[in-house]
């Protein structure tokens, strides 16, 4: 809970924030991305700002944490905690533990309502982490625990420049926990989830005062027993040295290891060390697993209240809940959510509950996994010395999602960590290998599809302009080619977003530009009356996914609206693009163009962009994930 106290009085309510440059959480590094400096907010708006007291006499300063005098806030207690409920708690047989993502599918529908739940395996691990990691060796974060605004030049959260085993780091762990709690046994989870909260919001405001802990996180490496014949568990596909690489998660395609995403990441934690709020990279699923010690205690808001949650934080945590500011424009939005991406900022469920948010709780225990869902917040704390591991995977059902993260971090100019593009191909690559693979692909990757083919002959038709379109393509202003084969994913040299199955230049801008960057160029050069040339390149593989799509038929169980939409999408968008594609072949062999060829892909792909801006009001269609 975070006491905000304004220039003239201290006000009534409770915006609880932590601040926190949290080096690790259990969310995962982003190698590709830089951290500095990334935050969009100032740090005073992050930071709880004191008063003086009111007396003439300073107090004199008490020594015991007994002794110390609580806040009004906490007089009246915690009712805000009774208004978090625990998520839900699954816990499969074994036979529906044989196979993890099937078993996800089953689940999926009502498990996402919470944003986080708790999945209790019928197998443990017979083979202790601690044995696994017996000569490993890390270093630590430190993590100031307040809210406060350091002095100048200080830092809240740094590099402990120390090296611990597990034994040593379990040692000066349960030393801390012997300091607070007079035993280093773990307390009840109730008493120290207010402790927790106490200590964020009563720090003293200067770092020599204020209490730290150390965190161990972003890892490499595994605690699951590299002799799988010797543990059930590390034999299983809930292995997470294996999951993300699932041949049934999206992730498999990547061609690169990316550490924390691809690859799992171990998180060594001590009381009160935080993961702050975020959610997963590219909005990703991620799967947690606790290997020993101390329970980890967890917060979770779900999908459906993201938005909600981002517009909360800007006006009540960032811009401390100024009068008059009813709602907030989609950019303060972004500049929110931009916040959460650096996994920065930690404040209390309070502000949340207080405004109709929906917030879960789990409290993990050793032997359990907790799953995170796509664009689900969370974040969270230690309640004493624990060993954590965790890692990224994403099904079929991730990339509606995987499409609102592009928006955003294109909106942020961030790259993204995967291309949602270049994983969508390889889903289809992987599917036309299959006899009747056609009649497998989930509805929401065909409209992802249908959705880039879209914003393709979208920025065709504007670069191509109203007025005059048959002339710009006959004297050669606008034209095209094929890649000879396809490649790697590419960002567009603007806002950084993933180039892959198109990409745009100029002859004075040789560097990609993506769909959307590139009509701003071409309506300067409307306006200026530039003979520039814009050129668009199209992946290969193009061509074949028009070709398998041409078979492709919707699910028996998809509603007639869906099928209607599909065949509507199949006759008008595939017809005018695959003109398009002729067109741009014949002028990579150096065959003449004709008019009447030209004249046909105008009219047709915007006939297609129109049929395309349906899918707005388009049915939800059956939730497949595979």
């Amino acid at each position: 809970m975070c006491e905000v106290v304004g220039a003239r009085a201290q006000a009534a309510a409770l915006s609880m924030v932590g601040r926190g440059e949290a080096l690790g959480d259990d969310g995962h590094r982003r190698p590709r991305r830089k951290r500095g400096g990334g935050s969009v907010f100032n740090e005073e708006t992050l930071c709880v700002k004191t008063e003086a007291s009111s007396t003439s006499r300073t107090p004199k300063r008490v020594k015991t944490e007994a002794k110390r005098a609580e806040p009004k806030a906490f007089k009246d207690g915690f009712e805000w905690m009774k208004q978090v409920r625990e998520a839900k708690t699954f816990r499969p047989t074994e036979e529906e533990f044989a196979n993890p993502f099937a078993y996800l599918c089953g689940i999926s529908e009502e498990a996402q309502k919470y944003g986080i739940v708790k999945i209790v395996p019928p197998v443990q691990a017979a083979v202790n982490a601690a044995e696994v990691l017996k000569k490993f060796k890390f270093s630590t974060n430190v993590q100031m625990l307040t809210s406060a605004k350091p002095s100048r030049g200080a830092k809240k959260f740094y590099r402990s420049g120390k090296e611990y085993t597990l034994e040593t780091f379990e040692e000066h762990a349960n030393k801390e926990a012997r300091n607070r709690f007079g035993v280093s046994a773990t307390q009840t989870m109730h008493r120290t989830e207010k402790e927790f909260w106490k200590e964020m919001t009563t720090g003293t405001g200067r770092v020599k005062g204020s209490k730290t802990v150390e965190y161990g996180s972003d890892i490499d490496g595994s605690g699951f027993s590299p002799n799988e014949s010797e543990c059930p568990l590390a034999l299983s596909e809930w292995n997470l040295k294996k999951f993300a690489r699932s041949s049934l998660s999206s992730l498999a395609h990547l061609k690169t290891s990316i550490p924390g995403v691809t690859e799992p990441m171990l998180y060594c934690g001590m009381l009160f060390s935080q993961f702050a709020w975020h959610v997963e990279d590219n909005f990703l699923n991620s799967i947690n697993y606790h290997h020993l010690g101390a329970p980890k205690f967890w917060y979770g808001v779900a999908a459906k209240d993201a938005k909600k949650f981002d517009q909360i934080a800007y006006k009540h945590v960032f811009q401390s809940g100024k009068p008059g500011e009813e709602e907030i424009g989609a950019e303060e939005e972004h500049k929110a959510a931009g916040t959460f991406i650096n996994k920065t900022t930690m404040f209390c469920p309070k502000v949340l509950v207080d405004h109709g948010v929906d917030v879960y709780k789990i409290h993990q225990l050793p032997g359990e996994y907790v799953l995170t869902f796509p664009q689900a917040y969370h974040g969270g704390f230690s309640t004493g010395f624990n060993l954590g591991e965790a890692v990224n995977f994403a099904t079929r059902e991730w990339y509606s999602y995987g499409l609102r993260a592009e928006e955003r971090y294109r909106t942020l100019r961030l790259p993204p960590v995967v291309s949602i593009e270049e994983l969508l191909v390889a889903d289809f690559k992987k599917l036309m290998a299959v006899k009747g693979g056609a009649d497998r692909v989930p509805f929401n990757m065909c409209n992802i599809f249908f959705e880039k083919v879209k914003e393709i002959l979208s920025t065709w038709n504007e670069i191509v302009g109203e007025v005059n379109a048959e002339e710009m393509i006959w004297k050669g202003k606008v034209g095209g080619l094929w890649m000879k084969k396809s490649c790697m994913s590419l960002h567009c040299s603007k806002c950084q977003c993933s180039c892959y199955l198109s990409m745009f230049n100029t002859t004075t801008l040789t560097e990609p530009l993506c769909v959307h960057c590139i009509r701003e160029t071409a309506r300067r050069n409307r306006e200026s009356g530039s003979q520039e040339v814009i050129k668009i390149t199209l992946n290969p593989v193009l061509r074949k996914m028009m070709a398998f799509f041409s078979t492709y038929r919707p699910s028996e169980h998809e509603s007639e609206e869906v099928k209607e939409l599909i065949a509507g999408y199949k006759k008008g968008a595939f017809e005018a693009f695959g003109v398009l594609m002729d067109i741009f072949a014949h002028e990579m062999v150096g065959k003449p163009l004709t008019r009447q060829g030209i004249g046909m892909v105008i009219g047709r792909s915007k006939t297609m962009e129109a049929m395309a801006d349906q899918q707005t009001s388009a049915p939800k269609p059956t939730s497949v994930m595979m």
